[in-house]
């Protein structure tokens, strides 16, 4: 009788057990229901391991499920604690890496501060040709013949802060620091095309326009809507400006004109506002942007261009509207691929010397769009980095542009 109680006793701690992880498991089927009626795809997707999938968290930042279900069930329970304990799945640091770098901030992360390091190398290269004469019988042209090229390279080391004021807010400071060296050459001296003279003009490492930014989430992703992040920047005209540089002629051949120097800023005051748009559509992540920047009317001691000429008045620089498209792709939990568009389009400038009217700049409008190839490798918890090229698809746009970004949280 004693051997049939033991073994009756272990029957039922047996049944005893199978019935708590039966519980447990309808617990957590409950809980994923629950979670993917209400748009919260972080918990829906923790059994649905994909390599590569980018999936939501609760802080409102891009993860990979593939990530998350290498290291198994996302729900962890121990003996007697009864099972009802979900743990939401990690997200992947490239996913991470890439929202953060859309939306402008460390969102979801409070009270945390991010300091990044980029270089930027831009390169211009425009040619034009310029007919000054006419057509004799309509064949044989009577003139000058004037070739111009300008090749201009510019390095540029941007130093930034970011401080993640709650899980919505944060705010930022850049400071860059430009290299520019401009090389111009021109054919045509005394009617020949094929008389080339160059002259190139070297900036030394300066600072630039520093600019400030502060960035709130309006809405968080929900299962039909996207991340909308509000943002608003000032930038003060702390670089050197390009007003009252004088143009010099060459001695040696009166086609070439260039600039006696080269500047590292605008000279005015802009403040820009803008949105960003960030949607996780399984495997991928979508994101838009648009920001309209207004530059403010300023006064300076010279604007003319002439040399022994000083001519006071002040300057109007066009209003900006960009937007821009993207996507990006979870290669691995450490590294994704972003392709992007981006398009700015600017009004046509002013200058308005004392006493007389405003003089629009002829040609001082302009249509730059850009397309952009993008890398991001998470080597830490903390530190990320993002490599991008940019190619110009109008003549208002950079032949090229490489950048290197290395942004570290602390």
């Amino acid at each position: 009788m004693k051997r049939q109680l033991r073994e009756l006793t272990e029957r039922y701690e047996s049944q005893r057990v199978a019935t708590e992880q039966l519980e447990v498991r309808i617990r957590r089927q409950e809980a994923l229901l629950a979670a993917y009626t209400n748009g919260n795809a972080q918990l829906a997707q923790a059994d649905a391991p994909a390599r590569g999938r980018f999936f939501r968290t609760a802080d409102g930042a891009a993860g990979d499920a593939g990530a998350a279900g290498a290291s198994g069930n996302a729900e962890s329970t121990s003996p007697g604690s009864g099972g009802d304990t979900l743990k939401a799945p990690p997200p992947s640091r490239s996913a991470q890496a890439v929202y953060q770098e859309q939306a402008g901030g460390v969102f979801g992360q409070p009270r945390r501060w991010t300091f990044e390091t980029g270089l930027t190398y831009t390169h211009y290269d425009s040619r034009q040709l310029l007919l000054n004469g006419f057509l004799a019988l309509d064949t044989i042209f009577l003139g000058n013949i004037n070739v111009n090229r300008i090749q201009a390279d510019m390095l540029t080391l941007d130093l930034t802060t970011r401080y993640a004021i709650s899980d919505r807010a944060q705010v930022d400071f850049n400071a860059p620091f430009l290299y520019r060296r401009s090389n111009f050459q021109s054919g045509g001296a005394g009617g020949a095309a094929g008389a080339l003279s160059e002259a190139t003009v070297t900036q030394s490492p300066r600072l630039g326009d520093v600019n400030m930014g502060f960035y709130y989430k309006l809405l968080a992703e929900t299962k039909d809507n996207p991340d909308v992040v509000w943002n608003v920047r000032l930038k003060a005209p702390t670089g050197s400006n390009p007003y009252g540089v004088k143009i010099v002629t060459d001695s040696g051949n009166n086609n070439l004109q260039y600039p006696s120097k080269l500047p590292s800023g605008n000279g005015v005051w802009t403040l820009s506002s803008g949105f960003s748009f960030i949607k996780t559509v399984d495997p991928a992540i979508l994101f838009a942007n648009v920001a309209y920047y207004h530059n403010f009317k300023r006064s300076f001691g010279d604007i003319s261009s002439t040399e022994g000429t000083v001519t006071p008045g002040s300057v109007k620089l066009g209003d900006v509207f960009q937007w821009g498209v993207g996507t990006a792709f979870a290669l691995n939990e450490r590294s994704s691929l972003s392709l992007g568009f981006t398009q700015a389009i600017s009004q046509r400038s002013s200058l308005q010397p004392d006493g007389q009217s405003a003089q629009t700049i002829v040609g001082s409008n302009a249509n730059a769009a850009t397309f952009n190839v993008g890398l991001t490798f998470a080597s830490s918890d903390r530190t990320t980095i993002i490599g991008n090229l940019g190619i110009g698809l109008t003549p208002d746009a950079p032949n090229f542009t490489i950048g290197l970004k290395i942004p570290y949280t602390f």
